[in-house]
């Protein structure tokens, strides 16, 4: 049975953490994310679990100058898709970062996943910039 949301102010020895990695690298593979670190030791998390394992996270950086927060790397375990942990893991930010104060919630998503743009336009985010890169 999903549990949670848990809610950490660091990742450091965070049990979160090595689901984190094997998905960013799950993204990688696929071409749905940078081939970088996109997690540093000051980013918060967020994290749903079935019994002891995690299955849905998502890490968020808070900046309390300009009242906003920025999202990275939201993932579910592929054995989770399509039951409703996008929803809940990002209702349950969004109100945190209510609670905190934040008044612009940011995120970024690749073009070619997607199946994220659905899920994110269902929850309230919408695109407001589009970026381009050159490779050299």
């Amino acid at each position: 049975m999903i549990h949670g949301p848990y809610f950490e102010d660091t990742l450091v020895g965070s049990k979160v953490l090595p689901f984190l990695l094997r998905e960013q690298a799950s993204l990688i593979e696929a071409g749905h994310c940078a081939p970088e670190f996109v997690l540093c030791n000051e980013h918060r998390v967020v994290s749903l679990w079935d019994d002891d394992k995690p299955v849905c996270a998502t890490v968020w950086q808070y900046y309390p100058n300009s009242k906003s927060a920025w999202s990275y790397l939201l993932v579910t375990h592929k054995d989770y898709w399509r039951q409703g942990l996008y929803t809940k893991i990002h209702e349950a930010l969004s109100q945190r970062m209510v609670e905190l104060g934040v008044m612009i919630r940011h995120s970024e998503q690749w073009l070619t996943n997607g199946k994220i743009f659905d899920a994110a336009g269902k929850n309230g985010m919408r695109p407001y910039l589009f970026r381009m890169k050159k490779d050299l």
